[in-house]
């Protein structure tokens, strides 16, 4: 008997939506009971079918359409309301990426409920944490103390507004979808192995990327070191990943070859474009900074990452124009027929 699934409709999300949700597992359950809330884990979405979290295995970036739930009641939506919305989004994005690579940490997870158990540890994360400060790092204080808080708490925050109808039916594909294999299980663990190893070399608690770039500047003694771990980690090459299991996406023949009808080829060929197009203009970004990190300090590690985001921008410049031609391709095939 097949048991329905439901799934967030990413159609109506916008970046800067606050997910809630719940599972039927029992430390969610646990959560839920404690902090009195039919939530217990908080995730923030930042556009193009991506969002960043903090879970057991740290702040990462995943799928929200390998999200199911076994009823519409386990997840919603809650939605900013400020009249600089867009500013304020892209600021609490901003916040969250750079978070990406801190561990988690149960002991402060625990403090939002039980304030004998906080610490300060103020380079750590959990869910509504990541959340909140992301929002505050914007201007907006979402809730009373953002260091220390539930998805409860972000739950009744009186600047958010609850978007309706954002989980509907999942369809067998999307169920099939969502439970296959996940290359970002791999990249979180790649990039919780390249941070395990940086903090044995430097004998510091380096969380981010912004941190270890600080690292690189003030020890140029470790430049080669932390290059070989870089390498040795797989980092550099997380992207191979994709090209490998969507190799439709930067190839035109294997694109329109997609055994898929046409309207759907084409709504996805126009979702591509604008994905392709929102990850450029954050790769750029990143390779702007490591340019002149390496302009400044001339370091090896600060030449491999400015390669690395000179790749990935090329590489999602291709994606994009397969997407475009894939467009102008499809629309002639319906007109000569």
């Amino acid at each position: 008997m097949d048991i329905t699934k439901y799934i967030l409709d990413t159609s109506l999300l916008e970046k800067g939506d606050i997910i809630l949700t719940s599972i039927g597992e029992l430390p969610s359950a646990g959560i839920r009971k404690i902090t009195k809330s039919d939530y217990s884990h908080a995730i923030l979405y930042v556009g193009g079918s991506s969002y960043i979290h903090s879970d057991l295995k740290g702040v990462h970036a995943d799928n929200p359409q390998r999200l199911l739930f076994d009823s519409p009641d386990r997840a919603t939506v809650l939605r900013i309301v400020h009249p600089e919305k867009e500013a304020v989004v892209e600021s609490a994005i901003i916040y969250a990426r750079r978070m990406v690579g801190t561990q988690y940490s149960k002991k402060e997870a625990a403090g939002s409920v039980v304030p004998k158990l906080r610490s300060d540890l103020k380079n750590r994360q959990f869910c509504s944490r990541l959340v909140a400060q992301s929002f505050e790092e914007a201007g907006i204080h979402l809730v009373a103390t953002p260091a220390y808080c539930t998805p409860q708490e972000i739950h009744e925050s009186q600047l958010l507004a609850e978007v309706l109808g954002c989980v509907r039916i999942a369809s067998a594909a999307e169920c099939r979808f969502a439970e296959q294999s996940n290359p970002l299980e791999k990249q979180k663990e790649i990039t919780n192995q390249f941070f395990s190893e940086i903090r044995k070399l430097s004998g510091q608690d380096i969380q981010q990327h912004e941190q270890l770039a600080q690292y690189a500047v003030d020890h140029p003694e470790h430049d080669s070191k932390i290059v070989n771990a870089l390498l040795a980690s797989g980092y550099l090459d997380i992207w191979k990943m994709d090209v490998e299991i969507n190799p439709w996406r930067y190839e035109l023949e294997e694109f329109l070859n997609r055994d898929i009808p046409r309207e759907e080829l084409l709504s996805s060929a126009q979702g591509e474009i604008q994905s392709a197009s929102r990850m450029i203009a954050q790769f750029q970004s990143q390779h702007e900074q490591y340019q002149q990190l390496h302009s400044r300090f001339q370091r090896r590690y600060f030449q491999h990452e400015c390669d690395l985001y000179e790749l990935l921008v090329n590489l999602h410049k291709k994606r994009r124009s397969v997407a475009e031609e894939a467009i102008i391709s499809l629309n002639n095939q319906k007109t000569e027929s």
